[in-house]
């Protein structure tokens, strides 16, 4: 009988070992096989291993693991669970055995490098055999971390507790070793920072993340490294995130939480918590102008035109992409409120000088007081600016080196003339409006008109109206016709001086509607004698008599443009003025109140002159 040798590798794989089996054929005929050569087992096998003799048709075949070294784990054990497998029949040449690794054998079992085992294969039939022999390789210690990665998270401005990591080895052998993290934003910090000395079940790191960041995910790799690199262990990598949510505004408190329509703006202060820089106020959704102060205050500016109604609101904080639930602030209704001054005009010497007038005023009614925007360099309220109810409005007029000057100052809607007297003769300018009254015979209530005016030593002139806003513009004279939008109100034309950069009003022209003349029977009139009334005193005002006739009306009343009735009649009246028209003039109007009726029937303008002064 002729032998031979066969040489192959069986792997043998757990969990934590791994087994290299070099195997020898020592005995078969040089043309049989064992196959494979090379087998990876697992804990969960079993594996085969074929072995064929084509020289044969059948043979009995025994397997036997013998010589396990040390013998204080059996290691590998095949598949039937024994240590032997005996009559393995092979038919037709070829028979198989199943080999797998004795997984329970190895629970807390410490295997040294060189633990071997053999396994020997015997054919009864033809007396012929093979041996295999086992060698265990153990794999390098490694670091374990239970739990295997950490998370954290806490709302924005918040702090989060540490969390434990238990590290163990997969040996039970220590492993000394340093902690630290990858990133260098130190947004989390290990505790010890390193384990030498200690046993495996004594080390354990406090991770902690680091407190107040700002609403976002963040994330690091925490690399435990050996130290002892004789040992073969790698490092250990653990994953760690914080994440930082943010946090819900809560509003705890409005003020004010309530005011009246009508009245001026005002500043709201929110308080609450979970407030961040960037934060906004938002009234009914829009957002305010708002002032962060702290995380727990937020201050905007709320317009008058925003609570010109009543009605509810509802006022939300907005912060980092989170919305505050709402509370709700109220607008009361404005109540009913009629408003009169006293006295309504006063006289201001060249130098300048101060006074007061008095407001009455309803319970609650609320007020403003401010010069009209063409005196406001020169006219000043210095109290009384704002009120509720009856109340006193101070005031101020700087000096007057110019020409004579007109202001006013309303109060919802009321004005308090003032005059003031000028150290510059009076200006030579003119503004002229022709036709004036304009007659209007069309029922329309509406008429048209041309302007003329020169001022003498001007460049540049501008017409404009009692808002401020330019009509036309010219040099020392000009003209300009005007739409048919004049309406029985009447309307008032101002010449401005704009030469050099300067801004003077040196003349103006009431413009005025009337019906005279259009065929009418029994048509208003109203007169003023004299008109224009002659000033020589220097005084800058003048006095005349108004006399009226209305055919048809019972009861007529005399009233200035304001609205505000000077004197009441029947069919026919006259009435003296007081010495108080200016050098501006000033508009009456003829109305006829018969019977309930408010209707408009005739007006006169009265001016002054120097005409005739010696």
């Amino acid at each position: 009988m002729t032998y031979g040798a066969y040489l192959g590798t069986l792997t043998l794989l757990t969990v934590t070992d791994m087994v290299i089996v070099p195997i020898t054929f020592n005995v078969f005929p040089t043309n049989g096989y064992v196959s494979p050569t090379s087998l990876t087992l697992t804990s969960n096998g079993p594996n085969t291993i074929s072995i064929t003799n084509p020289n044969l048709s059948t043979f009995n075949l025994t397997a036997t693991i013998n010589n396990i070294n040390p013998t204080s784990g059996n290691w590998l054990k095949f598949a039937s669970g024994n240590s032997s497998q005996t009559t393995v029949i092979g038919q037709g040449g070829a028979a198989s055995v199943n080999l797998s690794v004795n997984s329970s054998a190895l629970q807390g079992v410490s295997l040294p490098n060189g633990a071997t085992a053999e396994i020997a294969f015997t054919d009864s039939n033809n007396n012929q055999g093979a041996t295999l022999t086992a060698v265990m390789f153990t794999p390098p210690p490694s670091l374990i971390s239970q739990p295997p990665s950490l998370s954290f998270s806490y709302p924005a401005g918040g702090s989060a507790n540490s969390q434990q990591l238990s590290i163990t080895t997969s040996t039970g052998v220590a492993i000394p070793f340093t902690a630290a993290f990858q990133s260098s934003s130190f947004n989390f910090q290990a505790n010890p920072s390193s384990c030498v000395n200690e046993q495996p079940q004594q080390c354990v790191l406090n991770i902690t993340a680091r407190a107040g960041l700002q609403a976002n995910k963040y994330n690091d790799t925490l690399v435990l490294t050996p130290t002892n690199s004789s040992q073969g262990a790698s490092p250990l990598q653990i994953h760690v995130s914080l994440s930082v949510q943010q946090q819900v505004p809560v509003i705890s408190n409005l003020s004010p939480n309530s005011t009246t329509a009508g009245t001026a703006g005002f500043i709201l202060t929110v308080t609450g918590s979970g407030f961040a820089s960037g934060a906004t106020i938002d009234w009914n959704g829009t957002p305010l102008q708002t002032t962060f102060v702290s995380a727990s205050q937020l201050t905007a500016s709320v317009s008058g035109s925003l609570i010109a109604s009543p009605g509810t609101v509802l006022v939300t904080v907005a912060s980092g992409g989170q919305t505050s639930v709402s509370l709700p602030f109220t607008i009361n209704p404005a109540p009913s409120c009629t408003y009169s001054l006293n006295p309504t005009s006063t006289m201001v010497a060249a130098a300048g000088g101060a006074g007061q007038f008095s407001v009455t005023a309803g319970m609650g009614c609320a007020w403003t007081a401010s010069p009209d925007s063409t005196s406001t360099t020169w006219l000043h309220v210095t109290s009384g600016a704002t009120g509720a109810g009856n109340g006193i409005v101070a005031y101020s007029a700087d000096s007057n080196s110019g020409s004579l000057r007109n202001g006013q100052i309303l109060v919802m809607g009321n004005q308090f003339m003032v005059t003031q007297i000028g150290l510059s003769p009076p200006s030579t300018a003119t503004i002229t409006a022709t036709p004036n009254p304009i007659q209007v015979c069309d029922g329309s209530g509406t008429g048209q008109t041309t302007l003329t005016w020169s001022a003498p030593g001007a460049t540049n002139t501008e017409v404009r109206f009692d808002t401020g806003a330019v009509y036309a513009t010219g040099g020392s004279t000009g003209s300009v016709p005007t739409g048919k939008w004049i309406t029985n109100f009447g309307l008032n034309f101002n010449l401005y001086d704009v030469s050099g950069g300067q801004n003077v009003k040196v003349a103006s022209v009431f413009v005025t509607l009337t019906t005279s003349g259009c065929g009418t029977p029994g048509a208003a009139t109203i007169t003023a004698t004299p008109n224009p009334i002659q000033v020589c005193d220097g005084s800058g005002t003048g006095q005349t008599t108004l006399t009226w006739s209305a055919p048809g009306a019972t009861n007529t009343e005399v009233r200035f443009d304001t609205g505000a009735a000077y004197a009441t009649g029947g069919s026919t009246g006259s009435v003296p003025t007081g010495k108080w028209i200016t050098n501006f003039g000033l508009n009456f109007n003829l109305y006829d109140v018969s019977g309930g009726q408010n209707v408009k029937v005739a007006s006169v303008f009265v001016t002054l002159t120097t005409s005739g002064c010696e």
